[in-house]
């Protein structure tokens, strides 16, 4: 990955404070409407963050998603083609 990405998708975690979603396991029974969320990420100095979720998400999930979905959206395109 070009470091240019890797830049945009560290403020994108930053500025969304994905670091607080370390350990992140939530589940609402009491909702079934079936969506469900699994993020990883492994740092280069070793650290992780993981979280997962059915019917219950962390703060500003939706709007981290959207986002590393579009700065990774031209290299699934390459990839998928």
């Amino acid at each position: 990955m070009e470091a240019e990405v890797l830049e945009k998708a560290r403020v994108i975690l930053e500025t969304y404070d994905v670091a607080s979603w370390a350990d992140f396991r939530e589940n609402d029974p009491n909702v079934l409407d079936g969506y469900s969320m699994s993020f990883q990420v492994k740092f280069t100095d070793g650290r992780k963050i993981e979280a997962s979720g059915s019917n219950q998400f962390p703060k500003n999930c939706r709007d981290v998603f959207s986002e590393l979905d579009e700065l990774t959206a031209e290299a699934k395109n390459q990839f998928y083609r």
